[in-house]
């Protein structure tokens, strides 16, 4: 009889969290040296003559620092306030080629719910007082290479 077990299973639970972020350093360092967020910048814009309409956009620089063709990318945007409280969340994926020393800029754009406090902060916030979290968990280069992160990512 085990009296223990889920003690047992939640220190796996952490091992196992330990070991995938470890390995994780080393595959996101390998990353960083081939590509890289160069710039990220929010802008709200009214899209109907009344303002009912509004949208947000993010455009993302990335900028491939490495010495191969990138083929295809992929990246978690988590946008945060001052107090980082999560405002708006989403994925980019990315398929065209990237050459080494070559910038690719990427639009994103949302609708914007006037009934959503989160999307309403976010619509109303400067770019320059938000905070930005990206992290590229996937990069495959034109010779067949890969780096991919492992685990889930939040």
């Amino acid at each position: 009889e085990i009296t223990n077990f889920y003690d047992i299973i939640k220190k796996l639970d952490e091992l196992e969290h330990e070991r995938i972020e470890k390995l994780n350093e080393q595959i996101t360092e390998q990353i960083n040296r081939n590509l890289v967020v160069e710039s990220i910048h929010k802008f709200s814009r009214v899209v109907d003559f009344w303002g009912f309409d509004k949208r947000v956009v993010f455009k993302i620089n990335f900028k491939n620092v490495g010495d191969k063709i990138v083929d295809e990318y992929s990246a978690i945007v988590k946008c945060r306030n001052e107090n980082g409280r999560l405002l708006k969340r989403f994925n980019v994926v990315i398929g065209d080629d990237l050459k080494p020393g070559q910038v690719l800029s990427v639009v994103r754009e949302f609708d914007v719910n006037i009934f959503i406090q989160t999307e309403t902060e976010l619509y109303d916030t400067p770019s320059e007082n938000l905070y930005f979290d990206i992290r590229i968990p996937y990069v495959k280069f034109k010779d067949g290479g890969e780096l991919k992160l492992q685990g889930r990512l939040n």
